[in-house]
């Protein structure tokens, strides 16, 4: 399209590591064709499953053999899902021989195991989200966006879009660590929370911890037990994220003192 190449790909069998075994030798013939005229231009290639290791999400669900063949093409740009991770976190783009782009998934949020809320927290169906591409003469820009219902839907961190130059050479020259790199940390506000007994649990309620992004999660610490990990309401939009947090957790046998951190992604 507009001598940009945009490939397809659907894997060979149901499984979730290996679900290229076959096709990826198709996939490679086929950027072999389009880096012929692809001079600095990205190749884009649409996969179910994301290449292990890369972008967030693709540690507990990325496909095996993806890697191996892409990592030969640095003007590849992967746009794909399977993992359900949110998109509005920035570790959905990844770039390291070439560039991988997580799609979240229209359905629910899944996300990663080890907090108390589960891997598909509360509301995980309430914020479908994908991307929209804008093309202009000097590159090209992924916009997030919140499928609401309006027509042109909503978008989500609008000062933090993912652009890219043309021409496109992945040398380097735009790169996201340095936005890793000016990060923050999170912090907690000053005022004390209060925790209320509600049977065999406990209610804590405490303003929201604020960051330079986004609060991902909560970590509330007893003296006596390990920690317990939330996570926020980060997945459904940041303008929509709630400013009094409120955490159950179990009951104590005697009485303690809660200390609440915010996490950052």
């Amino acid at each position: 399209m507009n001598g940009f190449h945009f490939i397809g790909a659907s894997p060979d069998s149901g499984s979730m590591t290996v679900g290229y075994a076959k096709t990826v030798d198709w996939i490679d013939a086929q950027l072999k064709i389009a880096e012929a005229d692809s001079v600095g231009k990205p190749i884009f290639l649409l996969t179910h499953q994301q290449p292990a290791d890369t972008c967030y999400g693709s540690d507990d669900w990325g496909e095996q053999n993806l890697g191996r063949v892409l990592e030969k093409y640095p003007n590849v740009i992967n746009i794909s899902g399977h993992s359900h991770y949110s998109i509005l976190d920035e570790r959905s783009v990844w770039q390291g021989a070439y560039t991988v782009l997580s799609t979240q998934s229209l359905s629910y949020i899944e996300l990663e195991a080890g907090k108390e809320n589960g891997t598909i927290p509360p509301n995980a169906d309430k914020t479908p989200m994908g991307y929209c591409i804008d093309f202009q003469d000097d590159g090209f820009t992924f916009r997030r966006i919140t499928f609401d219902g309006s027509p042109c839907g909503k978008e989500e961190k609008a000062e933090k879009r993912w652009s890219f130059p043309l021409p496109y050479v992945n040398d380097g020259r735009f790169s996201f660590e340095r936005r890793k790199q000016a990060n923050r940390a999170p912090t907690m506000p000053k005022d004390t929370g209060t925790a209320v007994r509600e049977g065999d649990n406990v209610l804590l309620t405490f303003p929201a911890g604020e960051d330079d992004d986004f609060v991902h999660s909560y970590k509330v610490v007893t003296a006596d037990e390990k920690p317990l990990y939330f996570f926020s309401d980060f997945y459904n939009g940041l303008d929509s994220m709630q400013k009094t947090v409120s955490l159950e957790v179990k009951a104590p046998k005697r009485g303690c003192v809660y200390k609440i951190y915010a996490v950052d992604s």
